[in-house]
Order: C-alpha cells, then structure tokens, then sequence
C-alpha cells in the first residue's frame, strides 16, 4: 500500500515545464516577444516537443552526459540515486545558528562528536540562518542526537527531530580547530527581474530554457533538506507502521524540481516486508 502526499509551497507565477537537449537551430524567439506574457512561446514550446524531436529526458543528474544528445534513462542508476540521497539524510542534522559568523565554532563543536562530511549554508525568510551538516558515518549522527537536549521543559511540547539549535557556548574559552573548509553557499535564487535582461540578450528558445533552467532548478542542498524532511516524517511514523518508507518522488527526484516548488512525498505503509507463514502471531489490522 502506499500513499502519496503533497506539501505545498508558495508558487511562481510563472511554472514551465523545460525541454533539455534541444537544437539552438530548432526555433528562434521574435525580437519583440517577451517570454513571460507572450503566448506565442509556449506555443512554440509545444510545436518543438511534437514535430518528432527525439529527446530522452535522464531521471537522474548522475547519467547525464554532455557529450551525448540523448541519454537513455537507467532505472538502475535512478535507484541508486535515491539510495545514496537516503543514505546522506541518515547522517545529516539541520543546525539554526544567530549568523553566518557561528560557522567555524560550529564545524569545531560538531568534529567532537564525528569527522564532517560537508557543510551547507542557507536562509529562510532572509533573517534566520541554517547550516546543514552531513558526518561521515551514522555513528556520528546519533552522537549529536543523543547529546541534544530540551529547555523550558514545562512550556514546550517534547520533539526529537533533525534540527536543532547551536546556543552559546557557557563558557567564555571556546576550541577552534584550524584550517576549516570553506562553507557551501546556497539560496543563490534569481529572481524574474534579474534573469529578464539575460533572457532579452539570447536568441535561441533553446539557450532560453537551459538558462532558465540552470537558474532556478533544484540544487544540492534543496535536494538534501527534501530527503532529510521525508526521513522526519518517516521517523515520526515509524512507531505506527515500522515497515514504513517515505520517498520524494515527481520534480524532486526527476531533474524538472524548481527551488520552492511543491515536495511530493511516497508513503509505503508495508515496505517489501512478507507474511511470516511459520509465525502464529498475527498483528491486528484494519482493512484498506
């Protein structure tokens, strides 16, 4: 059985489905057309994806290959794109810190618990600042939770989750390592308004919609907080359904996902979990 769920965030006005691996010669954009009020694109949008145009769209980044024209989807590479994306959420925690400047006592406190894989950077409403951090090794992780604790105890409801805060240090001597990496910067969103001049400036629908594309496709770190939330929520309703697995699926996993677009989310109630015919035991169920 498996269940599908929609979280929905705020949309663009503008959403288009992009076609990769077109011809620069296959069309090109009037001079005076705007690509974001001219109905003539779209148009010409479809009359290129219906004029026996053979482009094979890949289901992952990781076989893409920009010496080919066409590239063959590989259900094989796709699973173990999903695998690996599983594998990092279980070893990534999602730290809220005051500003960016917590970045290297952060990497330090977190080396006590673990070696660090690597470390995203990233803003939500402009003024809160995240870090997310991936160990090498689920050992690491589970350090970092089981060293988590709750304040106001009396006043909160009780949560163990992936995130957490970074509060000040109690005491005044703090343990900075040296020679940190340097820190991966995200939330580079592009707006409209800045990518318009770029627009006016090609020629090619083609070129149009790789630059569109480019701009405002899901990115490294937008793919890791996607998993890590559908990891959350399969850890949430783990005790109700132990067999349970939460996926992203659709334009999270498909290469098509535009930053802040909507997280579609699988949910397998039983896994690939069989019937224990030797077993007397048998759990009480209601039907479906």
């Amino acid at each position: 059985m498996a269940l599908f769920v929609r979280g929905t965030a705020n949309k663009s006005q503008f959403m288009m489905n992009l076609c990769c691996n077109l011809s620069s010669n296959q069309c090109r954009l009037r001079k005076s057309s705007s690509v974001f009020d001219n109905l003539w694109f779209l148009t010409e949008c479809r009359r290129i994806a219906t004029t026996g145009v053979n482009t094979i769209i890949p289901t992952s980044k990781l076989i893409s290959d920009k010496k080919c024209d066409v590239v063959e989807p590989s259900a094989g590479v796709f699973d173990r794109f999903m695998s690996a994306r599983r594998r990092e959420s279980k070893r990534t925690v999602i730290i809220q810190v005051q500003s960016p400047d917590s970045y290297n006592d952060l990497y330090s406190y977190c080396t006590e618990f673990g070696p660090v894989s690597n470390m995203y950077h990233y803003v939500v409403a402009k003024t809160a600042h995240f870090f997310l951090v991936e160990f090498k090794d689920v050992e690491s992780h589970k350090a970092v939770l089981a060293a988590a604790t709750l304040i106001n105890h009396q006043e909160v409801i009780p949560t163990y989750s992936y995130m957490l805060w970074f509060r000040n240090a109690p005491k005044k001597s703090k343990k900075i390592l040296e020679n940190i990496p340097p820190v991966v910067r995200g939330n580079d969103d592009k707006s409209e308004e800045k990518i318009y001049p770029d627009l006016l400036a090609i020629k090619s629908i083609s070129e149009q919609m790789e630059l569109l594309y480019d701009s405002w496709k899901l990115d490294d770190i937008s793919t890791r907080l996607r998993f890590v939330t559908a990891l959350q929520m399969e850890r949430n309703l783990t005790s109700l359904f132990p067999n349970i697995v939460i996926l992203p699926f659709g334009s999270s996993v498909n290469s098509f996902g535009k930053r802040g677009c909507d997280l579609d989310l699988v949910m397998t109630l039983d896994g690939e979990k069989r019937e224990k015919t030797t077993s007397r035991f048998v759990f009480q169920t209601k039907s479906s």
